[in-house]
């Protein structure tokens, strides 16, 4: 004997729904948390940008770096040592630490030793203001080695250049100026004037010119390292064997045509490989001006010359 099943009508949503009273309050439960859930990731995710774009600073104290601190303060010719340790967004696993001090010229060979002897193990980035006997500033700024590869296990202060060496020369040849000496990524020796205040013209400077090869060789480098000087009021990029040349002619320019600022850009800075002279002077002066750079047998003669109103 055969039956039929007879199918009836299938349930609705809501009727399902019913059927099982806690289902949708459940729903709406994850639903919700998932929105909490999204919201937040994405708070955190703009206070994460926020706090790379500005840098933010989250202090993480060391009673390792303070002792190294404590150390460094101790040494004879060393005052106003100023510390930081810190991490930033995104690497908060990674510190920094910051000392800087200003240090009597007499002093920095210790300082140099101090550093390079440490026990501390972490990198740290150095800030030096060395005041020397002829009044002049030089402003130094390196990281220790942080693989210990310098000196054996030794955590060295790397500058690029003989520090001792090139402070003294500077204090030699260019009594009174505050200068900061780094070396770049194309291997040039820079030197770049501290002035608070522009002075009125780049007189000041030319000793820098002058003693061009005896500050390469003090910092231990190449005898044919490019030097460039740069200033509100002077740059320019030279190499030692120019620097009669050019030393004859910002004098000229600045004794006898009123320049108070001279520009040279070599081809190589150029977007378009070519290089310019931008000078700042009296109109009147001008055609002498270009007379003079043409005959002074420097690299950039032949450059396009452009004139600023003082």
């Amino acid at each position: 004997m055969s039956t039929t099943r007879t199918s009836g009508p299938q349930p609705t949503l809501d009727e399902r729904t019913a059927r099982r009273p806690h289902a949708g309050a459940w729903r709406g439960v994850w639903l919700s948390a998932l929105g909490v859930a999204i919201t937040a990731v994405v708070a955190w995710g703009l206070l994460l940008f926020a706090w790379m774009i500005d840098e933010t600073h989250f202090d993480r104290p060391s009673a390792e770096f303070d002792a190294f601190t404590t150390q460094i303060e101790r040494l004879p010719g060393v005052a106003l040592v100023e510390t930081e340790r810190w991490v930033e967004a995104p690497a908060f696993w990674t510190p920094t630490s910051l000392l800087s001090a200003v240090v009597d010229v007499t002093a920095l060979p210790g300082l140099l030793r101090t550093a390079c002897s440490t026990v501390y193990a972490e990198p740290v980035t150095w800030s030096l203001r060395v005041s020397t006997a002829a009044d002049a500033e030089v402003s130094m700024h390196a990281t220790s080695d942080a693989t210990g590869e310098a000196l054996g296990d030794a955590r060295c202060l790397v500058f690029g250049y003989d520090a001792v060496g090139l402070v003294h020369e500077l204090d030699r040849a260019a009594p009174g100026l505050a200068i900061q000496p780094l070396v770049l990524e194309n291997e040039t020796l820079a030197f770049v004037a501290l002035d608070e205040e522009p002075s009125g013209g780049f007189s000041r400077l030319l000793p820098l010119v002058e003693h061009c090869a005896d500050l390469v060789a003090a910092a231990g480098l190449d005898p044919n390292t490019p030097v460039e000087i740069s200033s509100p009021d002077l740059g320019v990029v030279l190499t030692p064997d120019e620097s009669g040349e050019y030393l004859a002619l910002l004098t000229q320019l600045a004794g006898d045509h009123a320049v108070r600022s001279f520009w040279s850009s070599p081809a190589d800075s150029q977007m378009d490989g070519s290089a310019t002279i931008q000078v700042v002077a009296p109109e009147d002066q001008r055609t002498a001006i270009e007379n003079a750079i043409r005959a002074s047998g420097v690299e950039s003669a032949d450059a396009p010359v452009g004139f600023i109103e003082p």
